[in-house]
């Protein structure tokens, strides 16, 4: 038998860097809620959620809180 080097299939991204994700944070956060709100995000009442690229969550450090994914080309189905 011979020795071969292993090499796995490319995983493909599930989110690319400018993909708009959305992320709890919790009221009494207020550290978080602040951070997240310098960092650009967005209030979204109806939602109860902030929105954020996936580029600036990540660097965050929230990634845990990520409630669902929207594409660039579909930001704002429900307004």
């Amino acid at each position: 038998m011979q020795d071969v080097a292993w090499s796995g299939r490319s995983r493909k991204q599930r989110r690319d860097d400018h993909d708009l994700v959305g992320v709890r944070v919790d009221w009494k956060e207020s550290a978080l809620r602040a951070a997240v709100k310098r960092a650009g995000g967005i209030w979204r009442p109806r939602q109860r959620l902030w929105e954020r690229s996936w580029d600036a969550v990540r660097a965050l450090g929230p990634h845990g809180r990520v409630a669902q994914d929207r594409s660039s080309k579909d930001q704002h189905p429900t307004i």
